[in-house]
């Protein structure tokens, strides 16, 4: 039981950070696009 736990956790780290990454890479896409307009606070 302790594996599937661990693939469990490991499977859901690993979505959490590829939708952190998409994220990433969606605002950097659109600084990117709006270079010209003031720049907004980043996180």
């Amino acid at each position: 039981m302790k594996d599937i736990n661990f693939i469990f956790e490991a499977t859901v780290t690993l979505l959490l950070a590829a939708t952190e990454a998409k994220d990433v890479l969606h605002v950097l896409h659109l600084d990117d696009k709006k270079r010209k307009l003031p720049k907004k606070s980043k996180k």
